[in-house]
């Protein structure tokens, strides 16, 4: 039986037809409503990247047909949505179309959850994953319903992203510390701006508020499971807003008490010795020692999303058979080097020394050389020039 996957390669378009693609839009489009997309991120992966190459093959054309191109990029955006590690590579495409994704009834909520819980489960809240996000989530452009948003000082402005959640902030009381959904009912029911929009903008605007509270108020189990919480730092929405959006910090966790301390003991002459040949410790890794393997595999599980795939101009992987294992263990990869041995010389055969022939002393008297000693009377002729000329 054929995947959802499958199916769709097998209608993709061959040309650019603006009628053959609207054809394959509509079918793509019921097929990403599927459930096995939400619940096989990788499948949703392999979707969202057929809908990519389509959108690289036909650059061109698309220029002049904008509802295809529209169309494409939203079904792109929402496959992509399903994907936790899609948040790791491009959040920022992702959160600056988040209003969208929610109004095509994507989970964006539950992506979020998946994707932090990778980075959080067991170590406490991830404040540099969130602030990032809750910075681009601020300063989102889309639109939420078609009125003006209405402040208390009487300016109007666009009803932004950015507008919403500044709206909704400004509603909170002066000391409230946390935010539940108490604070969203109300203010969705009694706010003048939010009590204006229909019932589908109003789902939409419940919605980001989740979004919003679960980003900057980490739950509970979280909280207990780092050992220091420090606060998520606030990002400002505007420099030129004029209703500044309220600070909620974090709630303190209790520090633990300290442990009593003991006293040292005295090192040893063996302690001083091995820890001065100590070899020095190893960079931290990424996981800390002891860390339980579900958190290292969800995180290489990210890191695989984000690798590329290879295309099939790749070269292929050489086939292991038993012959080519046999090759591998039994032959080097390159010929053994071999020194050029020289050839040994010929011993030459040992000579005696030919004797010394007898010296004749000259008649004046003199010894000319060493070698001419032959009597022990010679030996009163030698001198110090004599004993120069080299051993005795």
């Amino acid at each position: 039986m054929l995947s959802l996957v499958e199916k769709i390669e097998k209608i993709l378009p061959k040309e650019f037809d603006p009628s053959m693609f609207s054809g394959f839009l509509d079918q793509a489009e019921k097929y990403s409503e599927d459930g096995e997309f939400a619940g096989d991120s990788g499948s949703a992966m392999e979707f969202a990247e057929i809908i990519d190459g389509l959108l690289a093959k036909y650059r061109e054309q698309l220029k002049n047909d904008l509802e295809i191109h529209k169309r494409l990029i939203a079904l792109s955006i929402k496959m992509r949505w399903l994907t936790p590690g899609s948040l790791e590579s491009s959040k920022k495409d992702l959160v600056s179309n988040i209003i969208q994704s929610l109004k095509m009834d994507v989970d964006v909520l539950s992506t979020i959850e998946r994707w932090l819980d990778i980075f959080e489960w067991g170590l406490g809240p991830d404040t540099q994953r969130r602030s990032d996000f809750l910075y681009l989530l601020v300063n989102n452009q889309e639109f939420i319903g078609g009125n003006q948003v209405k402040f208390l000082t009487g300016e109007s402005l666009s009803p932004t992203v950015y507008n919403w959640i500044k709206d909704y902030l400004s509603s909170l009381p002066e000391t409230k510390k946390l935010i539940g959904s108490f604070d969203k009912i109300h203010y969705l029911t009694n706010n003048q701006n939010a009590s204006k929009l229909n019932e589908n903008d109003k789902n939409i605007l419940s919605k980001l508020i989740d979004i919003y509270n679960f980003i900057k108020n980490p739950s509970e189990n979280i909280l207990r499971s780092s050992a220091s919480q420090s606060k998520i730092p606030q990002y400002p929405v505007a420099l030129n807003a004029s209703i500044p959006m309220k600070a909620t910090s974090l709630p303190t966790v209790p520090k633990p008490l300290p442990r009593q301390s003991v006293p040292a003991k005295p090192a040893t002459d063996f302690d001083k010795k091995l820890a001065a040949v100590a070899v020095p410790a190893a960079p931290a890794a990424t996981i800390p020692h002891g860390q339980d393997l579900e958190v290292l595999r969800k995180q290489m599980a990210v890191k695989a999303a984000s690798v590329p795939k290879p295309t099939a101009a790749s070269p292929p992987a050489v086939r292991m058979t038993p012959e080519e294992i046999k090759r591998e263990v039994t032959e080097f990869e390159l010929p053994a080097y071999k020194e050029a041995v020289q050839p040994l010389k010929p011993i030459q055969k040992f000579e005696a020394p030919k004797t010394i022939p007898k010296s004749v002393v000259t008649r004046t008297g003199t010894l000319q050389s060493i070698s001419q000693i032959s009597a022990v009377d010679d030996l009163k002729k030698v001198d110090v020039n004599h004993l120069r000329q080299g051993q005795l």
